[in-house]
């Protein structure tokens, strides 16, 4: 008889140092996966906002070249201004440079960040107060109907008064239909306020600020321009005079606003010469309040807080920070934190 010796098998199967290792693997390449997905989900959003941006930046441009035609050919646009022609003390200063203030408030008027940018622009001349710009009364009345205002938050107002105004708003004879361009994605009302927002991709409101030059001079009237925030948020502007204000780069407006004040605060005929430094400076931070800061470059700005939902600069209705000029927001130190407003996505950078 034969007698076969078995051989000793090994065990079939994993140890568990190779269980471990193909472990690690396959978590690692989930861990991959997800910063892949991650990210083309981040390239997907920012780029979906961007394009949101660029639709709302281009119905802005509409109105504004819009309203360059109506100036341009129509004279009875200046009906309110024609007056100062034949107002002596008007001639001192000349007739372009009331037509800088109504350009101004009315462009204002028409793409407002705040509801107070609604109000009338009025003048002294010839020793009576004149208006310039009547009040946007219609506007005003209609955004307030119905507009829930206890669950109202801050920082969609700029947003919903760009959607209203551009919708509902002065339009300077433009027949573009902006409602139909946005989807249901690009507008909501993330408050539940009655007012509808543009939105970004995360669902957040966009900002909008008509004269946002408190990003580019954050130290306001006399300050220097900030080059980091103005590299960061316009990249595109590098090219124009950001020291000088375009509508008006002679300063003519602004000494006769200036005038204007002096003109209130002291008795009649008796502004003293030269004026107080005071009632100068007050004069000046009226007309930030009014208008923007003075002998600064401004172009208005539409911006999303990006991903991590940190917009870093004052909301428009904030009047005491200079919210409406997007002032931005700084520590205890008065240092800006830069970091915060680097993934912001606004329309000058590249849409």
């Amino acid at each position: 008889m034969r007698h076969h010796r078995t051989a000793n098998r090994q065990p079939v199967g994993f140890t568990l140092v190779e269980l471990l290792v193909v472990i690690g693997i396959i978590g690692f390449l989930i861990t991959i996966s997800g910063v892949i997905i991650g990210n083309m989900l981040g390239t997907s959003k920012e780029a979906a906002t961007k394009a949101t941006i660029a639709k709302v930046h281009e119905l802005i441009m509409e109105r504004s070249r819009g309203f360059d035609v109506v100036q341009d050919s129509n004279a009875q646009v200046y009906k309110n201004v024609e007056r100062f022609k034949r107002i002596p003390d008007a001639k001192s200063t000349g007739f372009v440079d009331y037509r800088v203030g109504f350009r101004k408030a009315t462009l204002r008027q028409s793409m407002p960040t705040r509801l107070l940018d609604l109000n009338a622009l009025t003048m002294i001349s010839g020793g009576s107060s004149q208006t310039v710009v009547p009040p946007a009364t219609q506007l005003y009345t209609d955004f307030n109907t119905g507009w829930d205002t206890t669950k109202h938050q801050p920082e969609t107002l700029s947003s919903e008064l760009m959607y209203f105004a551009l919708t509902n708003g002065i339009a300077f004879f433009q027949a573009t239909n902006a409602a139909d361009q946005f989807t249901s994605s690009e507008v909501m009302d993330t408050d539940g306020d009655g007012r509808m927002e543009f939105v970004d991709a995360w669902g957040k409101p966009l900002r909008f600020y008509f004269n946002p030059t408190r990003l580019f001079r954050p130290g306001g009237n006399g300050a220097s321009l900030d080059q980091t925030l103005i590299t960061t948020m316009f990249p595109s502007l590098s090219k124009y005079n950001l020291n000088s204000d375009p509508d008006d780069p002679n300063g003519k407006f602004l000494q006769e606003f200036i005038r204007n004040y002096l003109v209130r605060v002291n008795p009649p005929n008796n502004i003293p010469s030269p004026p107080p430094a005071a009632q100068v400076n007050a004069a000046l931070v009226e007309f930030e309040n009014t208008f923007h800061t003075p002998s600064t470059y401004q172009v208005p700005l539409v911006v999303s807080a990006g991903p991590d939902g940190e917009l870093g600069l004052y909301e428009a209705p904030d009047a005491a920070n200079f919210g409406h000029l997007a002032q931005p927001i700084t520590d205890s130190t008065g240092t800006i934190n830069y970091d915060v407003l680097y993934d912001n996505i606004t329309n000058y950078q590249g849409i």
